[in-house]
């Protein structure tokens, strides 16, 4: 292995090198797994590594978190829902009908 393939793995923060696990993350890395972590991005493995760092941390990480789960929900209603399509808009409209159907009947017949 290159040495400069060791720093760049360095650089980024990767945490496995030749099958050795980092043991810290920094509080950057930290901020980028946080963000995933948010939107359910990370993976299993990802994730009991960042729990255990979270616990760590302590306020200044759960206060970035926090501000993560914030920027998400603004994030989220601030898109426009998808348009219905004319399939769905007619299923349900077809099924209106037919409980209006049914309930006229039941109310022709005598029943409530």
């Amino acid at each position: 292995m290159q040495s400069g393939t060791v720093e760049i793995r360095l650089e980024f923060g990767l945490k496995t090198l030749d099958g050795l696990r980092e043991v810290k993350m920094d509080f950057e890395e930290f901020q980028n797994q946080s963000r995933l972590y948010v939107i359910g991005a990370l993976e299993p493995e990802e994730l009991e590594e960042f729990e255990r760092e979270r616990k760590k941390s302590g306020k200044k990480a759960e206060d970035f978190i926090s501000q993560c789960y914030l920027l998400h929900d603004a994030f989220a209603l601030s898109l426009r829902p998808a348009k219905a399509s004319a399939a769905i808009k007619e299923r349900l409209t077809s099924m209106v009908r037919k409980r209006k159907q049914v309930t006229h009947a039941r109310n022709a017949a005598g029943f409530l």
